[in-house]
């Protein structure tokens, strides 16, 4: 059990600091409201890309998508949805709210949390996890820009206007010429990789402190029934219909493990960034970021003991 808490906590508390240092730095009036909207443009535009870019450019797998589980998550996503859908419809939810409700407490932080989870619970990073990370950032994003692009306050809702906003989408692009320049075999220029290799690991500190300074201009927010409804549905309903459709489908234990980490983990920090510009309640979703990220301490804990105990 010790080993199980250490795990999980040594995972989630330096986010959790970080998290508190944006806030602080907030409060000290060394951060202000115009700085975060910049910071956020920042991640959206180019940090969030290249790291999309970078990590498909240079992963070096070969094998093909695993379709099973890649119905999974779609299964997990499409039922998670319909369920904050009628959470929303029970909270009587404004549209931007809405938008924001139905996206921040189904996409998960995969990318920062997601691969060290799955590294400490199965002692590698799964293949198969590897291969479908293309697939789920992928499906996600579609998922935000259609779901915060109809809630969001924008004047155009046509079928074109939001297939224009899925092209020219700063993530979808950075996941498609990644994927391209993988399947063209075109060689990691070395230039390219000491590069990004300085510059990504300042991605997660950055959008960290980022969204704790935004959870201090809107912390009246938090303690509301609807952060409190999100976070329960990001914490514990996603990760509870991922196990029934696992369960459903007869996947395998690692499967599990990979659904688990996909929808089990806290709200992602880029939600934020895809909320601030689809204009929909980025308040709500700072608090909801912050409020699971805070409490998946306890849950991912809870998940990764009764993993252990499964295998």
């Amino acid at each position: 059990m010790f080993t199980a808490v250490w795990t999980a906590t040594s995972i989630v508390f330096p986010l959790f600091v970080i998290l508190g240092i944006g806030y602080l730095l907030a409060s000290l009036h060394l951060i202000d409201q115009i700085f975060v909207r910049k910071a956020n443009r920042l991640l959206f535009y180019f940090f969030i890309p290249l790291k999309l870019l970078t990590d498909t450019w240079t992963s070096q797998q070969t094998a093909s998508m695993p379709v099973d589980l890649m119905i999974a998550v779609c299964l997990v996503l499409l039922l998670s949805t319909v369920c904050a859908w009628c959470l929303t419809r029970a909270l009587k939810t404004d549209s931007k709210s809405t938008g924001t409700f139905l996206h921040t407490t189904v996409r998960s932080n995969y990318l920062f949390i997601g691969y060290p989870l799955l590294e400490r619970i199965m002692g590698f990073v799964d293949p198969r996890a590897s291969i479908i990370t293309v697939g789920v950032i992928t499906l996600f994003t579609l998922h935000g820009v259609l779901i915060m692009g109809y809630y969001g306050d924008e004047v155009d809702h046509s079928y074109q206007s939001r297939l224009k906003g899925i092209l020219r989408n700063p993530l979808i692009i950075g996941t498609f010429v990644g994927f391209l320049l993988l399947k063209l075999q075109i060689p990691v220029p070395s230039l390219f990789l000491q590069t990004s290799s300085v510059l990504l690991p300042m991605a997660t500190p950055f959008a960290l402190i980022t969204i704790g300074s935004t959870f201090y201009f809107s912390r009246s927010v938090i303690g509301s029934h609807i952060v409190a409804a999100g976070t329960v549905m990001k914490l514990l309903l996603s990760p509870l219909i991922a196990l029934l459709v696992m369960r459903l489908m007869k996947l395998s234990t690692d499967d599990l493990i990979i659904l688990f980490v996909i929808f089990g983990t806290p709200s992602a920090i880029n939600t934020y960034s895809l909320a601030q510009e689809m204009k929909c309640n980025t308040t709500l979703c700072s608090s909801i970021i912050f409020a699971s990220t805070c409490l998946s301490v306890i849950t991912l804990t809870l998940g990764i003991m009764f993993i252990q105990a499964w295998l």
